[in-house]
Parts: structure tokens; sequence; C-alpha cells
């Protein structure tokens, strides 16, 4: 099942629930519905994305390596493992600035590696690349226009950030 233009549909694995804001919150400003599917540890996510079937499938997997219980790398790897999966786009999303985490991450098989908070031009670097990586597997037109999603989420962080530092 495909979601329209006006839905996007998340799995997200991630135990800060201010990320899941985040994301929330871009998606409101730039009136986007959210149907969004969390998991808060690594355990659960392994259980709940076995259980996707293709008529439920996210347009999008954002995953952060720091997860209870079972690590995000170890999520990441079972996802590639699904085949329901083969075509939906994962993004890492992570504190850490580890260059052998990125390329583990990109060599089980992530779509991109982004880590908090990332500079706009890496931002946008990133999210280029891998709305060219979805191009070139044929994605969906939905699934290409959540590298725009990440883009305003991004902005959203932003101006969050600027607030902070104003207050400051």
């Amino acid at each position: 099942m495909q979601s329209d233009i006006r839905t996007v549909k998340i799995f997200m694995a991630e135990d800060n629930a201010g990320d899941v804001l985040l994301i929330r919150e871009a998606m409101a400003a730039y009136g986007l519905s959210l149907q969004l599917q969390r998991s808060e540890d690594g355990e659960d996510a392994v259980a709940q994305l076995s259980l996707l079937q293709r008529e439920d499938l996210p347009d999008l997997i954002i995953i952060d390596l720091n997860l209870p219980r079972i690590g995000g790398m170890e999520v990441l790897r079972h996802a590639r493992s699904l085949r329901q999966l083969d075509n939906v786009p994962v993004i890492v999303l992570t504190s850490s600035q580890m260059k052998a985490d990125h390329a583990e991450a990109e060599v089980l098989g992530a779509t991109a590696f982004l880590t908090k908070p990332p500079t706009l031009n890496d931002f946008i670097s990133v999210v280029g690349g891998a709305i060219h990586r979805l191009a070139r597997r044929e994605a969906t037109e939905a699934r290409m226009r959540l590298g725009i999603l990440l883009a305003l989420t991004y902005t959203v962080w932003i101006r969050r950030v600027a607030l902070t530092l104003k207050i400051r």
C-alpha cells in the first residue's frame, strides 16, 4: 500500500522522544501527515520489522545506532536481511561521529548516515545522495519525497537550536 502525497509512513527505531518530536514537528510545519510506527529499543525494532507485511511497509526506516537492548547496527543488519524491505530506504540517524560506524552502516546497506546534529551542507549532501540512490533503485515518487521531508526536518531543527541559543 503506497502512501498518498500528504501522508508519509515512517518506522523509527529511536529511544529519544525529542528526535521523534522533531520528525513530527517538521511534518506538521509543512502540512504533511505522519503515520509513525516506533520502537524504543533494538529488540522491539527487530520484532516489529519482522512482522511487517508488503502491504504495510513504511516509506522510510530511521534507525538510531545507540539503542537499548540490541544496537542499531544489528537492527540495520536485520532490516536488510528481510526481502520485503529491499526497496525501503534506511536512514541511520545517530550522535556517533565515528567513521567506523559510518562505514559499517554503509556496508550493511544504509541509504544514508546522518550524524546528529549535522551541518546544513553535510545534510543536503547526504540527502541528495540518498535521493540519487533511491532514483537508481527506481523508488516510487513517495519515497523520493522523503529526501525533501528530511531536509525540512533539518530546517525545523536549526530553528529550534537558534531559538535555544537566543534564549541563553
